[in-house]
């Protein structure tokens, strides 16, 4: 039997026939896992989940309100959430957010300081499967939070000329520990 198996290979290769590489642990093979013998795919995904304003200063107020809204003049703390969509934890998510409107000023990190997006806790540097995270500015060891003591992912202002019913485009870019890149855009509206 062995050896009708050997003649039967030897015939069909040497006829050009080529045999499907449908191992998913061969390299080779366009269903190659990583050697992942679980069945489950090794894909990463992250998405935008939502955004709110955890703390804004009205125009011309030195207090501080958490009313959801953005409105021409106020300086903004956004808290913005992202989900894992994938099937593998995503490690040392940083992040960076970027606008083109000319209504809309975002504030600098200060020097040594980053966004990182995380779950559970600040102190947390990685989002598990099916997990929902926020960004978080931090230095490695401290944090920075809203007068709230919220933690946000940017600090903005918005143009007292800027009109209600504006849209905003915002441009969230998140890279992991392995420089895989996820860009996302989200709309805030002007009140």
């Amino acid at each position: 039997m062995k050896l009708n198996f050997m003649i039967t290979l030897a015939l069909s290769l040497a006829a050009g026939c080529d045999l499907p590489r449908d191992n998913p642990l061969d390299e080779n093979s366009p269903l190659f896992n990583g050697g992942n013998q679980g069945g489950t795919t090794t894909e990463k995904e992250l998405q935008y989940y939502s955004s709110r304003v955890v703390v804004k200063y009205a125009k011309d107020d030195f207090n501080y309100t958490t009313d959801n809204t953005i409105e021409p003049g106020d300086r903004v703390f956004l808290r913005i959430e992202v989900q894992n969509t994938g099937d593998n934890k995503l490690e040392k998510l940083r992040g960076t957010i970027t606008t083109s409107s000319t209504s809309i000023t975002i504030t600098g990190l200060p020097s040594g300081y980053y966004l990182k997006f995380t779950q559970d806790s600040d102190t947390n540097d990685f989002l598990d499967p099916n997990k929902i995270g926020w960004g978080t500015i931090t230095n490695g060891s401290s944090y920075r939070f809203a007068d709230d003591g919220s933690s946000y992912a940017v600090e903005f202002n918005v143009s007292e000329n800027a009109t209600s019913g504006e849209s905003i485009g915002f441009q969230l870019t998140i890279k992991d520990k392995d420089g895989d890149e996820w860009m996302e855009n989200f709309t805030l509206k002007v009140q």
